[in-house]
């Protein structure tokens, strides 16, 4: 293959020049897969290599072989890594650097922004764009349910694809590899222009070699911008959070699927903490990644400083950042989502050093938060069963609300039930003169639902029930909570909007859990639910 110092014996002159500059193109197996973009006149080069081939030998081998010979030739040059549909644009002698190539850069840009902004306006918790074998098309996740685009080939599909990943995220020089689990931030830039405040991006393979890309979306304004004592909880609801807002130290932790609302609430607890110590309390945050802007001069936003392509680097990632921000002196720690035992503990270890934490995670009820933390992510239970560390347990659904303008009787409207066995259930856990149902309308374009609202249940944890967990585990704990401390389920909040004339029953079952589930899962039957309120759980 040639000796060191012999140049034109290593590559090929490409057929065309660009600008004055001369491509020199690879030969042989690694042709597809690196390539050296050479200006001749001004002695620089820049080599290409894929990213999905990278530390393949023949790659390897060629980059050795350039390292030799770009010495005699006086040229200097960089590595970038790349995706392999570029360097087959430089093999048809675009070049990355050519105006066309820009151009079209730019235009899959606007296509992507402009699904972006689609979802957006349409109220859209995440944008998905999905490859398959024989086309693509753009799906919304709209109020819990998905609305399909219309459908476009799968070249345009995955070149959106690629121009989200390649070209629209924080991580500058990470490609889309196709056949691994990819995580990225859209960049600020591009979130702004989608009217967004920020958007994390991640990839899932899918079957016959196609991808989704899911982008959730963090929109500016509307309830990201409520005030927590304003949002529609309930004033028992808002007691509980009052005593939380009042408490110098302790862990409170917030649960639910995603989508639940759990970060827009942990931003509302936020922002009320810190106006309830007259902004002279400072909060740091160490977000993986940073989701949403926080309006306050008193807290500081921050990203988790890992290397995201070392898988290994994530612990010693939260133990780095926990160095650093006691050093800081701060009063509250957000440390965003505990999705690892790295992070959960993260999240225990400040609560239990005279810290405010607060922190979010993925369970179906309050109780299990303490489940997964022990279970799944080896917290020790002799600090995670403290009520002084852990303080507070939340766990929350959004549910639709009735369209005002089609609202109608239940009680007139059984027929809208196909199954007489659900009709059946729903007339037995609520009050079918009180309930109401949506019967669609043009304004809001037959859904029969008109926004969102909470359904949550709190724990403001004692000995007495961090006892019971340990000794009946969550199921224990939480017949304790409602037994002996006035507790109501998310089903329990669930039935009083449904009586309130605020839900559907119908949408309820959808998007929380059929209204029996308490009876399933507790024993309990629908007399619970309205027991006298306490300050410990609603």
């Amino acid at each position: 293959m040639g000796t060191k110092g012999e140049m034109p014996d290593l590559f090929t002159e490409v057929l065309s020049n660009h600008r004055q500059s001369v491509f020199y193109l690879s030969d042989g197996n690694a042709r597809a897969d690196v390539v050296l973009v050479a200006d001749i006149t001004r002695k620089r080069g820049e080599l290409l290599i894929s990213s999905e081939r990278r530390g393949e030998g023949h790659v390897m081998s060629y980059e050795h072989l350039v390292e030799c010979a770009a010495p005699a030739e006086g040229l200097e040059y960089t590595v970038r890594i790349t995706h392999a549909a570029e360097i087959a644009d430089v093999y048809r002698g675009a070049g990355s650097a050519g105006d066309d190539k820009k151009q079209d850069d730019v235009k899959r840009q606007q296509e992507v922004l402009s699904y972006l902004r689609e979802g957006r306006r349409r109220g859209a918790s995440e944008a998905r764009f999905i490859t398959t074998p024989d086309r693509a098309y753009v799906r919304y996740v709209i109020r819990g349910e998905s609305f399909s685009n219309p459908a476009i080939t799968k070249e345009q599909g995955e070149a959106l694809q690629n121009s989200l990943y390649n070209s629209m995220t924080d991580d500058a020089g990470i490609q889309l590899n196709r056949a691994i689990y990819q995580d990225a931030n859209l960049r600020r830039e591009f979130a702004e222009k989608a009217g967004l405040t920020s958007a994390r991006i991640s990839t899932f393979p899918l079957k016959h070699k196609t991808l989704c890309i899911t982008v959730r979306l963090f929109a500016m304004g509307g309830v990201n911008d409520m005030n927590l004592w304003d949002a529609p909880y309930t004033d028992a609801h808002k007691r509980i959070f009052k005593s939380w807002v009042r408490r110098r130290r302790g862990g409170v932790i917030v649960s639910g699927p995603t989508g639940s609302g759990k970060t827009t609430w942990a931003k509302m607890f936020m922002e009320a903490k810190a106006e309830h110590f007259e902004y002279r309390q400072d909060w740091f945050t160490v977000e993986n990644p940073v989701e949403l802007e926080l309006h306050s001069a008193s807290i500081f936003q921050g990203p988790l400083p890992v290397d995201h392509q070392d898988d290994e680097d994530i612990g010693p990632a939260w133990k780095r950042s926990k160095r650093a921000l006691m050093r800081q002196a701060p009063r509250g720690i957000y440390p965003g989502e505990a999705r690892d035992e790295d992070s959960a503990k993260f999240v225990v270890d400040v609560s239990n050093t005279g810290h405010f934490a607060l922190s979010t995670t993925h369970t179906q009820s309050a109780d299990a938060i303490l489940s997964r933390f022990e279970h799944e992510f080896g917290v020790h239970p002799m600090l995670l069963l403290d009520p002084a560390v852990v303080i507070g347990l939340m766990n929350q659904d959004l549910v639709r609300t009735i369209c005002p303008d089609c609202a109608a009787p239940l009680r007139d409207h059984h027929g809208l039930f196909k199954d007489r066995e659900d009709l059946a259930r729903v007339l037995e856990w609520v009050d079918g003169d009180k309930a109401m149902v949506g019967l669609g309308c043009e304004n809001c374009a037959g859904s029969g639902s008109a926004g969102r609202r909470p359904v949550c249940e709190l724990v403001d944890t004692n000995v007495g029930y961090m006892k019971a967990y340990r000794d009946g585990g969550a199921t224990g704990a939480r017949l304790y909570w409602i037994e002996h401390m006035g507790g109501r389920t998310k089903m329990m909040h669930t039935r009083e909007l449904i009586n309130a004339g605020l839900v559907d029953p119908r949408h309820a079952e959808v998007d929380v859990d059929p209204l029996d589930h308490d009876r399933t899962t507790l024993g309990i039957g629908p007399e619970f639910g309205f027991a006298v309120e306490t300050n410990h759980g609603v």
